[in-house]
């Protein structure tokens, strides 16, 4: 089953002309103010990965070193004692605890890079972005002010030589507005909307198993402290630059081309599935 929203790693993500059910106008100045803004927010993330970068690395590399270490320790074990052990590699045995340390070291300092970002005032900054941001879309689209927010699931791929795509493991993720006009169900983002016709809704599922990574913060739009229960209650941790969340919802829709999904993050399927079924169901 295809996704609708998919991103080539290598492509403009913005260039959406030859994207079916896909709508924007670049030459309009509110959507480039909103292109500017949406620049500037995504200049302090890039900011924030290249500070904490270094340390996720060195976390990578000794935690990965010291798992190795510490297998053939026990491997060397099996065969002899561990006087003998150290007398031949007194250098690994001491090199075990020296990576630990190193990799601890590193993911305390990430933690605590990633606390004090929370209550910086570039996360106050982006807090700002986004809100401006929705008010000029809302704006420019004609948004409802009661219109549900939801977080939609961007599959990434990647094309290959040869012509092939394959999917990435991480996905981005990004807050629409939910509306009905028209007969369509429109994904309304900050610089572009997508209309999908509501004859083509096929229902909803959801997939409990499902381990999503993702890379922007989860549900920008809301405070650290209203963050927290979220976080707690889906089970949502941050490792080594990217989010996780166990389970989405599925969206299903299908036309000519095939069934087709819209991938909801999982906090927010409940409430992007009752807003269609209302429409579909007349109310």
């Amino acid at each position: 089953m295809r996704d609708l929203f998919t991103i080539d790693a290598k492509s403009d993500p913005t260039d959406i002309s030859n994207r079916p059910y896909f709508h924007t106008d670049p030459n309009n100045a509110a959507i480039r103010e909103i292109t500017d803004k949406t620049a500037e927010f995504e200049s302090i993330q890039k900011t924030q990965d290249r500070r904490t970068r270094p340390f996720r690395i060195i976390l990578m590399i000794s935690g990965f070193y010291a798992m190795i270490a510490l297998i053939g320790l026990i491997e060397g074990l099996l065969d002899v004692n561990f006087a003998t052990a150290w007398n031949n590699a007194a250098w690994l045995i001491v090199s075990i605890p020296a990576a630990t340390a190193l990799a601890i070291i590193s993911l305390i300092i990430l933690i605590r890079a990633n606390r004090k970002f929370a209550t910086s005032l570039d996360a106050d900054r982006m807090v700002q972005l986004d809100e401006t941001i929705g008010l000029l879309a809302k704006h420019h689209f004609n948004i409802p002010d009661d219109a549900p927010r939801v977080e939609i699931i961007c599959a990434v791929h990647k094309t290959k030589r040869d012509g092939t795509q394959k999917t990435l493991p991480v996905k981005n993720n990004m807050l629409m507005h939910l509306v009905h006009r028209d007969g369509n169900i429109c994904f309304i983002g900050s610089d572009f909307m997508v209309k999908i016709p509501m004859e083509l809704y096929r229902g909803a599922e959801q997939l409990e198993r499902e381990k999503i990574s993702f890379v922007n913060m989860p549900r920008i739009d809301i405070t650290p402290d209203e963050r927290k229960p979220l976080i707690r209650d889906y089970k949502i941790y941050f490792h080594e630059s990217k989010w996780y969340i166990r389970g989405m919802g599925r969206l299903l829709f299908a036309d000519a081309d095939g069934p087709f999904a819209v991938n909801i993050m999982r906090y927010d399927f409940i409430t992007a599935k009752n807003f269609i079924e209302g429409v579909a169901n007349g109310i």
